[in-house]
């Protein structure tokens, strides 16, 4: 008597896990009566080669019943898939047809191969091979810092060097759409782009890397911005005229001060008289001190600013001109190297050619002068302008006369009307008492008129600040400077 077989396009389920068996059993099937299984799908589709992250091409299988002499009973059927399949790709079954399908997530372990076998009543032991090759692109990722991959340069100054490292198998990589003077190099997994920039551009320059290696290509952008240079300046910001001075030798000059910008960091002054001098702060350098060489012609000065592009300059001119009103002597002449500063301890003796062994005299009354040295003393003195009689006795007299200067001690006291709110846009002043003609300075965060001294909230960062106010020296005295705190909230 003959006994049914089992159906398998009705009956089976299929797994797909590496060596793995399903089996589906006792259900009818028609009298004599096989299972076959063969691949539906294109030609190739069992051994295609596919990028990490894109969709396999569908593996299809028939399942089919065919006529047979096999008198078996209802034997149990067997359809296994052995192996592996990539990380993504599954195995199903519906109406009679098995389906590998998916989308590989990873490479490893590539080649991933599968055997699809039936065995029981089946109308032969039936083996399908496949393969499935993972296989990924090359990758490029910016390595140098963020941001260098958008850069803002001037013509002619080197780039900040961009690095983008290579992996999935990329050996190389091209730049397209570089500025001229920039190129890129490879070496040891990482290209470089390096160089500097020769011509101007309106727009930034987008440039395009492209890998070389590994089944497929991969690109990195980024752009170059090339601008024109932008010159350092140097202007006159004290009185007009004060850079074109005459003055009496021994007599303290206006200040003269120059405002500079476009990343100056300092500046030098050649051709000044003797006793004065130039000091940079913040922005801002300032010429002051008294000249003690008479000059029958002005001297001619010239400020040359430091950092930043094209070093321009800036002139004027100091006349010193020899003091009026005052005796000569024919066989000596006397001179002090003053001014001095009232804080001055130590007694300053007059420089004297000529003549010795004469006396010394002050007027207006106030300077502390010996009378046998000259030697005046600065600390017990008022502050002002003296003229010192040297006094040689005979028949007439023979007197030789200079001028000495006491300068005050410069102190300022500042201050804030604050705390500021940082919405507020509306320059704030400082209150100063003291000397005027100072410079102020913040830490980082403040925005701040070193000349004014006005802070505007808006655009300075939250936070509590010091604010100094440096008095260049001048007039023979030091360095002086006043402190204060803002706050900005």
């Amino acid at each position: 008597m003959k006994r049914s077989v089992l159906l398998i396009a009705t009956i089976f389920v299929v797994c797909a896990t590496i060596i793995f068996s399903c089996v589906k059993t006792n259900v009818p099937a028609p009298a004599g009566s096989c299972i076959n299984i063969t691949r539906s799908s294109a030609a190739g589709t069992d051994s295609q080669m596919v990028v990490v992250n894109d969709p396999i091409t569908p593996i299809t299988y028939a399942v089919t019943a065919n006529i047979s002499t096999d008198t078996s009973a209802t034997d149990t059927i067997h359809v296994s898939v052995f192996g592996s399949l990539p990380t993504g790709v599954t195995a199903s079954f519906s109406g009679g047809v098995l389906v590998i399908s998916g989308t590989p997530t990873t490479g490893i372990g590539s080649p991933f191969t599968y055997t699809v076998t039936t065995t029981g009543n089946s109308c032969s032991t039936t083996t399908i091979k496949g393969s499935i090759i993972v296989t990924t692109c090359a990758t490029i990722n910016l390595s140098s810092a963020a941001g260098t991959n958008a850069q803002n340069v001037t013509v002619n100054t080197a780039i900040t060097p961009i690095q983008y490292t290579l992996g999935g198998g990329g050996t190389g990589a091209t730049a397209a759409g570089m500025p001229t003077g920039v190129t890129g190099s490879f070496s040891g997994g990482v290209y470089t782009i390096t160089g500097t920039p020769t011509v101007i551009s309106a727009t930034p320059y987008s440039y395009t890397v492209t890998t070389v290696g590994g089944a497929c290509t991969s690109t990195a952008t980024g752009t170059i911005k090339v601008n024109a240079v932008t010159c350092a300046t140097i202007g006159l910001t004290s009185a007009a005229g004060t850079n074109a001075q005459t003055v009496t030798v021994n007599t303290a000059i206006t200040p003269i001060q120059y405002t500079t910008a476009g990343g100056v960091t300092n500046a030098t002054a050649a051709g000044l008289p003797t006793g004065v001098t130039g000091a940079f702060s913040g922005s801002l350098f300032t010429l002051t001190g008294t000249p003690t060489i008479v000059s029958a012609t002005p001297y001619t000065y010239t400020v040359t600013t430091v950092g930043g592009a094209c070093t321009p300059t800036a002139t004027g001119t100091i006349k010193v001109n020899a003091a009026t009103g005052l005796s000569t002597c024919a066989t000596a002449t006397v001179s002090y190297a003053g001014p001095y500063c009232l804080n001055t301890s130590a007694a300053e003796p007059p420089t004297l050619l000529g003549t010795t062994g004469g006396t010394y005299t002050a007027s207006p009354a106030g300077l502390t002068i010996s009378g046998a040295s000259g030697a005046v003393t600065p600390s017990t003195s008022t502050t002002g302008t003296y003229t010192v009689s040297y006094t040689i006795a005979g028949t007439p007299n023979c007197v030789s006369q200079t001028r000495v200067i006491i300068s005050p001690i410069p102190a300022a006291i500042i201050s804030y009307a604050g705390p500021y709110s940082s919405t507020n846009a509306v320059a704030q002043a400082v209150t100063l008492t003291g000397t005027h003609g100072g410079t102020f300075s913040s830490s980082a965060g403040l925005t701040i008129n070193a000349v004014t001294g006005a802070v505007t909230p808006s655009t300075s960062t939250i936070g509590t600040y010091t604010v100094t106010y440096t008095i260049a020296a001048a007039g023979g005295c030091s360095v002086q400077t006043a402190q204060t705190t803002v706050t900005i909230e």
